[in-house]
């Protein structure tokens, strides 16, 4: 056991999904994998078995197959923030404890706090008024990290005679009023691990409420939930289609987020423009299912309401991914879409069949195709462009926008720990605005206003 605070390295993030998982969770875990997990994490989930029986199940797996140092696990009526395994991961007070638990409520009234000091051999509830962290005696499974160290001290002190696959770390004692949790925590305790609490780093833990018709169609409206919903089926029907998986592997894959891609990276390690441009032609980079994960989201949907009412132009996609912007614009608008030759490309074409126009090539640039455009759209995608061949890549798209168009660029220039594929690009595409007058208009249109400067 550590004696000195160290940092939590590779964790991996786990949850035991109820028979029906509310939809505020499906954004919570969303959220997780979009924003949350750095390099060399790990994600495993389990559902369709009674709670404590997941639990074991996640704890097996986080052991034998992954090589993080911890599991985090969050329940599956659990709300946190985008950057929550970052909030806990950083919390340097949280390093002295082998296993610390952020602070969150009951779900019902009243919403006393999950917070249990030890007493002998038992356990009880405090009423918390001081904040920040401190020893407890209780550690649940709702938003709480564990060392590994705490699994396996304990499969090695109690599980003697007992084969690792039936073993149970949380278990509910014969004739006696305890949690399964209890019997984790009070035994980690008995063995000198350290057991602690925060209320700097919160959980919400949904709670259903009665709603009215009217307020629910609204929460239905302002969230585009039903049709998210209706869309995600579609599309990872689409996936499955493309690729001959069953449906329900493919949203299983999707689930894990940036993981995908996190793998599809580390195997083929591109290290030049032209690797990097082959990897995202590849079929096993992941893309498939992280961009699955991605388009359904209510940021993406939030991004994309504007080409929605987008009509008569001439427009131009760039790195169209599944191809929902070019289908948002088909209707309405003359679609050139330009994709990177291999699997993006040829699902692409699949789901949209004649209703744009492909471009021929591999790089962005006179020549090959580019015409005149009133509006050229580039989502998260100026990042993945090799530094050295950015220049280039921002010139065809200067040469190619028509007097008075426009540029609709969502950028992340970031999250290199989630996406090693990102370059940050911020100061250069910051230059090459103000060296072609474009400035922001609203949102993440960017048109020219002034004349550039020449050079």
């Amino acid at each position: 056991m550590p004696s000195e605070p160290r940092s939590w390295g590779k964790i991996c993030l786990g949850t035991r999904l109820e028979k029906q998982v509310e939809a505020d969770f499906v954004l919570t875990w969303t959220g997780l994998l979009l924003s949350g997990l750095r390099k060399g994490d790990a994600v495993r989930t389990e559902r369709g078995k009674v709670a404590h029986v997941s639990a074991n199940s996640i704890i097996r797996a986080f052991l034998t197959d992954t090589n993080c140092d911890a599991l985090l696990f969050l329940d599956s009526d659990a709300e946190v923030e985008p950057n929550f395994i970052s909030q806990l991961r950083d919390y340097q007070p949280g390093w002295a404890y082998d296993a610390l638990q952020a602070f969150h409520v009951r779900r019902n009234n009243p919403s006393e706090a999950i917070w249990y000091t030890r007493d002998g051999d038992g356990l009880i509830q405090c009423l918390v008024i001081n904040e920040g962290v401190m020893d407890v005696g209780l550690i649940g499974t709702h938003a709480a990290i564990f060392r590994r160290e705490v699994f396996t001290g304990i499969y090695e002190a109690y599980g003697k005679g007992i084969d690792f696959e039936d073993f149970q770390w949380f278990c509910y004692p014969r004739h006696q009023r305890k949690s399964d949790e209890a019997t984790l925590s009070l035994e980690a305790g008995d063995l000198g691990f350290r057991l602690g609490a925060t209320t700097d780093i919160r959980a919400g833990h949904i709670s259903k409420a009665a709603l009215g018709w009217t307020e629910y169609q609204e929460f239905l409206a302002k969230t585009h939930a039903r049709e998210r919903a209706k869309y995600y089926t579609q599309l990872a029907g689409l996936v499955a289609e493309f690729t001959g998986e069953e449906r329900q592997a493919v949203e299983a894959k999707a689930m894990l987020g940036s993981k995908n891609v996190l793998d599809g990276w580390d195997k083929h390690q591109p290290k030049d423009a032209e690797q990097v441009r082959a990897f995202y032609g590849a079929r096993d980079n992941g893309y498939l299912y992280d961009l699955l994960a991605w388009n359904w989201s209510d940021p993406y949907w939030q991004i994309l309401q504007p080409l929605r009412k987008v009509e008569g132009m001439r427009v131009l996609v760039i790195g169209a991914g599944l191809g929902s912007e070019a289908e948002v614009l088909a209707d309405k608008n003359q679609v050139d879409v330009f994709e990177l030759p291999g699997t993006l490309k040829e699902f692409c074409k699949s789901r949209l069949d004649e209703r744009v126009n492909f471009l021929d090539g591999d790089r962005l640039e006179q020549g090959n195709g580019l015409h005149q455009y009133d509006l050229i759209v580039a989502i998260d995608t100026i990042e993945h462009v090799h530094p050295d061949e950015l220049d280039g890549f921002l010139d065809a798209v200067a040469l190619s926008l028509a007097p008075g168009g426009s540029l609709y660029a969502h950028n992340n220039f970031g999250q290199e720990d989630l996406y090693p594929m990102h370059f940050d690009h911020a100061e250069r595409f910051k230059t090459w605005l103000e060296k072609n007058g474009m400035e922001n208009v609203s949102g993440y249109e960017y048109r020219k206003t002034q004349v550039p400067e020449r050079v």
